[in-house]
């Protein structure tokens, strides 16, 4: 696949675009604020539990 990105100085993406064999997505910033994040955005929901898989896992299930 291919793809272009906008990102400030800082590298937050303001605007992305990506196409490959299957579509295309496009995703572009409306707006971005940079003031702080509280601690307790990044909090785990309570029955988070994580699943590791085998190197190359993820890729062979999106058939690449």
């Amino acid at each position: 696949g291919s793809g272009t990105a906008c990102l400030t100085r800082d590298g937050i993406a303001l605007a992305v675009e990506v196409k490959d064999g299957r579509g295309s997505a496009r995703v572009r910033a409306l707006s971005v604020d940079e003031a702080p994040l509280p601690a307790d955005d990044f909090t785990l929901p309570a029955g988070y539990s994580t699943l590791n898989l085998p190197p190359g896992m993820i890729a062979q299930m999106l058939g690449q």
